[in-house]
């Protein structure tokens, strides 16, 4: 699926599950097994999912998964409380359930604005990395940012040869570069990672397949 295809579908993925969030604040009664459906809903369209996951499963996934570091305690709190409700025995306040759907909807609108805040930036990486043709171009060719921070040329390089990877379908070498570069990754100052997500996401839907 193409950046702008996958953008599309975050947007829409966060505006039905916006209206549904609303939907359950208003409703008369609110039942905590609807708040927990709704949550994992989200996490099986944000990651692609097409099964039906547990939150061990999910908790995994997410792992595997960059996002921005002021949502990842957000993320775990979250699935610490839908995991609680998988095996409830007793019944949840209206209050204590609200305070769930406000978090979620914070972490909705973080997440999807994180994916997508940087499409201009992504169409222009694409007008390099996928040609038509499908000529094999890499991130070296791409136009040298005389600014460019120490953590921006290296994020660059280990995209490189993860691209590079992906595109002589190496994936074993792929996935274990991606591993590298998360690592990595997750050290970089903060406008770097929200620079290179796109890359980063993209090669992740990648091996992922």
């Amino acid at each position: 699926m193409g950046e702008v295809s996958r953008a599309q579908q975050l947007r829409r993925l966060k505006a039905e599950i916006t209206r549904k969030i609303s939907f359950l604040e208003h409703k008369a009664v609110l039942d905590y097994r609807e708040v927990y459906q709704l949550i994992r809903e989200f996490f099986k369209g944000y990651l692609n999912q097409d099964y039906e996951f547990t939150i061990t499963e999910l908790r995994e996934q997410m792992k595997k998964t960059y996002v921005p570091i002021a949502a990842r305690e957000g993320i775990e709190n979250l699935l610490i409380q839908i995991e609680e409700m998988e095996y409830a025995n007793t019944q949840y306040s209206r209050e204590s359930l609200e305070k769930t759907l406000k978090d979620f909807r914070a972490l909705v609108e973080n997440l999807v604005k994180v994916m997508t805040r940087k499409k201009t930036f992504w169409e222009k990486i694409k007008e390099f990395v996928f040609k038509e043709e499908e000529e094999v171009i890499i991130i070296s060719d791409l136009p040298v940012i005389e600014d460019e921070s120490a953590a921006s040329t290296h994020i660059r390089i280990l995209l490189e040869r993860l691209y590079l990877f992906l595109s002589k379908k190496k994936l074993t070498a792929a996935k274990k570069q991606y591993l590298e570069l998360l690592e990595y990754y997750d050290d970089a100052p903060q406008e770097v990672r929200e620079e290179f997500y796109p890359l980063l996401n993209e090669a992740y839907s990648k091996l992922t397949k």
